[in-house]
């Protein structure tokens, strides 16, 4: 089984580097073969951090291999470049969407299931984003947002997308409804 995990794991950020931990033991209960590949815009190695990161630039390779992609957590939906004064992409990536929207509408688009995991959003959503968002969510297996704030947010741009509430710290329902999807792909 391998899974991407989209977010800021390439930042020294406690919570940052701590999620593809948790998932990796969460979804490790769940597969008995699990290989998760968490991606963010700049490529990481061990020693120098905690785990391998790879580079988002490298996910429209990888698709074919993948059996699933995960968003999140945290408050990745938001449209701020100035958002993280000195984190930038590598060039022709934008920022910020280009960390989140574009390789989940690829990884949808391209049949894997998708699923946010308590993800947050900021409450404006440009104009520009909005059918983008919309046909993202709508395409996703599962959208489990952290808050009702976001969950407001979402469910006004993408009525028919199947969001819930994330329920606890490790949000365990997105973990199952993965599983139960990728069985049925025969993963």
């Amino acid at each position: 089984m391998r899974i991407a995990i989209l977010g800021t794991f390439d930042l020294q950020n406690y919570g940052d580097l701590l999620f593809p931990l948790l998932a990796r033991h969460e979804l490790g209960k769940r597969f008995d073969e699990l290989e998760l590949l968490p991606s963010s815009y700049h490529a990481k190695e061990k020693p120098a951090w905690p785990y391998r990161v790879y580079s988002i630039q490298e996910l429209p390779d990888r698709l074919g291999a993948l059996d699933g992609v995960i968003v999140g957590g945290g408050h990745l939906v938001r449209f701020d470049p100035e958002v993280a004064a000195g984190y930038a992409p590598p060039p022709g990536i934008d920022h910020p969407t280009g960390l989140w929207l574009m390789p989940a509408l690829l990884a949808a688009a391209s049949g894997l299931p998708v699923v946010w995991n308590g993800i947050g959003t900021s409450p404006h959503v440009d104009e520009w984003a909005a059918p983008l968002l919309r046909a993202t969510l709508e395409s996703s297996a599962l959208v489990s947002v952290g808050d009702s704030a976001s969950q407001a947010t979402l469910r006004a741009i993408a009525l028919s997308a199947n969001l819930q509430r994330a329920c606890g710290a490790l949000f365990p329902h997105p973990w199952e409804a993965l599983r139960r999807l990728l069985r049925r792909r025969g993963g």
